[in-house]
């Protein structure tokens, strides 16, 4: 396979340029030589000012694609701090808060008078195939009626949240 300069010097060598007698097909010959060697020297231009440029773009890519994630690692640090936040716990998470104080809503009272309270979590038992957590206050409650029958958070909840 030749290069591109190959073709270039080989198509500059063909077709010189006519005498004005001579037929107008040839004419238009040299029309279509002179507009292929301009395509193919723009088209070589253009692949020598990207082979130039494109170890550079790469590195401005990679710096950019550095840099949101690095904004993002920000961001994302920044929301678990959040403070605010207060979900209803999952039975993983609370797990993991063995010993800790927990907010708990008993739901299965009339919805006029839930039952709320500061409770610490004492252990996590299984009997009979049943997962339980021990609250201090409350005794046993079941994973299965986890948020249907009561609820657990982090930090004590009024009526706006």
């Amino acid at each position: 396979m030749k290069s591109l300069d190959e073709v270039i010097k080989k198509i500059e060598k063909q077709w010189v340029c006519p005498s004005s007698d001579e037929a107008d097909e040839y004419c238009e010959l040299y029309e279509v030589r002179e507009d292929a060697l301009r395509y193919l020297q723009t088209y070589r231009a253009d692949k020598l000012e990207w082979e130039q440029t494109k170890d550079q773009l790469q590195a401005d890519y990679a710096e950019a694609i550095e840099k949101c994630a690095r904004a993002a690692r920000k961001h994302l640090d920044a929301l678990k701090d959040l403070k605010w936040i207060n979900d209803p716990l999952t039975w993983d998470e609370l797990r993991q808060m063995g010993g800790k104080p927990v907010w708990v809503e008993l739901l299965y009272h009339h919805p006029e008078q839930k039952y709320k309270y500061w409770d610490v979590i004492k252990r996590f038992d299984t009997v009979e195939g049943y997962d339980l957590i021990d609250l201090a206050q409350t005794g046993y409650l079941h994973k299965s009626l986890l948020n249907r029958e009561w609820q657990a958070y982090r930090k004590e909840r009024n009526e706006e949240n």
